[in-house]
């Protein structure tokens, strides 16, 4: 099962990439100026490819495979990569921040442990637009309602909108997963919602978050966007310790 599961994320990781800036999130609302002010756009080139967090001036929080090709191996150039933040529109607003290091996760494969960290080489101004998340140190209860945001596709074969999209999902147990999908994985948390809705390509390494904290990062999708199954996000709780160890350099 996983090794189906993770030959679709890498189709639909190439899709992300050849597709570009092609994305927001399957369903959903528009999201108002300022309403997400740690979501940040992940750029390569000039083109938004995947989200991210801002975990504080210096650090943004994404996805492994945002950065790496896809057998995960070393990261990309890290001058490839800037960051928008403080705008809900791609590449109009805000500021931008090159990326300065790239710190993928030691045990990152298969699109498990899709973590990575971005050193910016100039830090963020932080205030009123642009503020860190915090972290959640505990698992997320199932059943509860997470948030997700992003500029991924609205849907499979979908255009782009220039704009943040955020949805509402729900999350299951670790059970219920391994159940739906086949992902009874302690590092794994698993969102359901409404056929159409949820997480697509261009949303990879985006925030979930529940009461205010972030819960999950967006990993993959099975059988496309907006399908009946699982979305699969890097459950945050499992990484706190690296994540902290890192992001405080």
């Amino acid at each position: 099962m996983m090794k189906f599961i993770c030959t679709l994320a890498i189709i639909l990781v190439s899709i992300a990439y050849a597709s570009a800036s092609k994305g927001r999130i399957v369903g959903g609302s528009h999201a108002p100026e300022s309403a997400f002010p740690y979501q940040i756009s992940l750029q390569r080139n000039g083109y938004h490819t995947c989200g991210g967090s801002i975990l504080n001036a210096k650090w943004i929080l994404t996805a492994a495979h945002c950065v790496t090709d896809a057998e995960g191996r070393p990261p990309n150039p890290a001058h490839e990569f800037n960051v928008q933040a403080g705008s809900t529109v791609l590449r109009r607003g805000g500021v931008n921040r090159r990326v300065k290091r790239i710190i993928v996760h030691q045990q990152y494969g298969n699109f498990l442990n899709d973590l990575a960290l971005l050193e910016l080489t100039e830090p963020l101004p932080l205030g009123n637009g642009i503020k860190p998340i915090q972290l959640e140190t505990a698992d997320t209860a199932p059943n509860v309602p997470v948030v997700i945001s992003g500029w991924g596709k609205e849907g499979n074969n979908k255009d782009i909108s220039q704009t943040l999209k955020y949805n509402w999902v729900r999350s299951i147990s670790q059970a219920e997963c391994g159940r739906l999908a086949g992902l009874n994985r302690p590092e794994v948390i698993c969102f359901v919602s409404p056929v159409q809705n949820g997480a697509c390509m261009g949303d990879s390494g985006g925030p979930a978050v529940h009461n205010g904290k972030l819960v999950g990062v967006a990993s993959f999708v099975l059988e496309g966007c907006g399908s009946q199954n699982p979305d699969a996000y890097v459950k945050v709780s499992h990484f706190i310790n690296w994540i902290r160890a890192y992001s405080s350099q």
